[in-house]
C-alpha cells in the first residue's frame, strides 16, 4: 500500500486559495477542508458557509480581520472565456497567491 502525506496549510493572512470544494471535515476543533489539491484547515464556524459550495470551483481570501474569510463562486468558463483569462494572470487549482 502506498502512503499518501497529505500536507495541511493555514492560510497567511491576504492569501487566496482557488480550486474544487471536494469536501471537508471536522477534526480537533478545526476544519481540514480540502480545495484543488490542498487541505486547507479554517475554522469550524464556517462549515455552514461551505456546506452548499461543496462541488463548486471557489476562491477563499483571508483577510486581516481575526476568523473573517471571504468567498466566492468561480464561474465555468466558455472556451473563448478562457483563451482571455489564460492571458490574465489567474490561479491553478489548490495553488497560492497573495495579494
Amino acid at each position: 500500500m502506498t502512503r499518501t502525506n497529505i500536507r495541511k496549510y493555514r492560510q497567511e493572512i491576504w492569501e487566496e486559495v482557488a480550486g474544487i470544494l471536494t469536501s471537508f471535515l471536522k477534526n480537533c476543533g478545526v476544519l481540514d477542508v480540502n480545495i484543488g489539491k490542498i487541505t486547507l484547515i479554517l475554522p469550524c464556524e464556517l462549515e455552514d458557509t461551505l456546506e452548499p459550495l461543496v462541488g463548486q470551483r471557489i476562491s477563499i481570501l483571508r483577510t486581516d480581520i481575526p476568523g473573517k474569510y471571504l468567498f466566492r463562486v468561480i464561474p465555468e468558463e466558455t472556451p473563448d472565456q478562457e483563451m482571455e483569462s489564460a492571458a490574465m494572470e489567474g490561479f491553478r487549482d489548490g495553488e497560492f497567491a497573495r495579494r
